[in-house]
């Protein structure tokens, strides 16, 4: 069983050597490293072809022109050999004989489509937070994204996905947030996924990434993707058991409006008063559920502003 990891590189000479180092170490013979160098203005490029060099381990390189994530990752997608694909971003590292582990898990078990591992969420050398899982297998798609809360984790980078179900699936060009649109895809194929109890992705917390610095047109993106995830696992979000993720989605369509002045696109649904929220979010809760979203959105933009010293 082969595997192929993709590493998309762009300008991360400071971090790309113990990225790549970390990686190499945590694979069986039989894998690949695709190193994405995007149109790096760095020395990444270099970098690239100077660890390829040196390395005992299978280790192709791509050089191209500046695109995006999406499409760095694609590139390595096109060239994949792989019985099997994960993804590492390039300011990350993964723990010694992490990728190892969980080859032998899918050995065991080749029904997996979509094996999902735990994170560490690192600032530096820090661990500030851990992402576990209980080993568990589910067969519906819709199951696994409500019970295991998968719309907390809907990363690319913490699974390794059959390279035949993700043959013809792509990641979208021109989008941040790509990888909840990649996962609404990959669920069309309802796909087997399993979670391990093996920990071992080490998430590097960057203050000037993508997320940390988020303008509105990016937060629509997420949104827009959560719902095309929706629409993909026929979730009409009137069920009790969607009230967590509907209030994830409701925090994002909230900056969206108070970012960009639009109009809601999620729609309206009320939520439990009962149910886990903190203070803040209960009041929104009692504001939807008695006047609906376009009066909450109006309502916490003024708050924002007026209050926002103290929100």
């Amino acid at each position: 069983m082969k595997l192929s990891v993709i590493i998309p590189v762009y300008n991360v000479e400071e971090t790309l050597s113990e990225c790549f180092r970390s990686v190499v170490g945590s694979l069986a013979k039989d894998a690949e490293v695709i190193l994405v160098d995007d149109g790096s203005t760095d020395s990444s490029g270099r970098m690239c072809d100077e660890l390829a060099s040196k390395s005992r381990a299978d280790v192709k390189v791509v050089h191209k022109q500046n695109g995006g994530l999406s499409s760095a990752r694609n590139a390595g997608l096109d060239i994949a050999t792989g019985d099997y694909i994960a993804f590492v971003d390039s300011d990350d590292k993964v723990d010694t004989e992490i990728f190892n582990q969980l080859v032998d898990e899918l050995d065991s078990n080749q029904d997996i489509d979509v094996l999902e591992f735990g994170v560490k969420y690192c600032k530096g050398e820090k661990c500030l937070k851990t992402l576990a899982f209980d080993e568990m297998v589910f067969d519906s798609p819709k199951d696994y994204w409500l019970q295991c809360n998968g719309y907390n984790h809907a990363y690319a980078w913490n699974k390794i996905f059959r390279h035949s179900l993700i043959r013809n699936v792509r990641f979208p060009d021109g989008k941040n947030f790509e990888d909840v649109w990649f996962m609404a895809d990959v669920m069309k194929k309802t796909p087997i996924i399993s979670t391990s109890t093996v920990v071992g992705y080490n998430y590097n917390s960057n203050s000037n990434g993508i997320t940390a610095n988020a303008s509105g047109d990016d937060l629509e993106s997420l949104l827009e993707g959560h719902l095309a995830m929706a629409k993909t696992l026929n979730v009409d979000f009137m069920d009790a058991n969607t009230d967590k993720w509907y209030l994830k989605l409701l925090n994002i369509q909230l900056d969206v409006n108070r970012m960009k002045g639009s109009k809601p696109i999620l729609p309206q649904h009320e939520l439990q008063l009962a149910m886990p929220a903190t203070f803040n979010e209960k009041i929104k809760i009692a504001i939807l559920n008695s006047f609906g979203i376009d009066t909450l959105c109006k309502f916490n933009k003024w708050a924002k502003k007026v209050f926002s010293s103290v929100l």
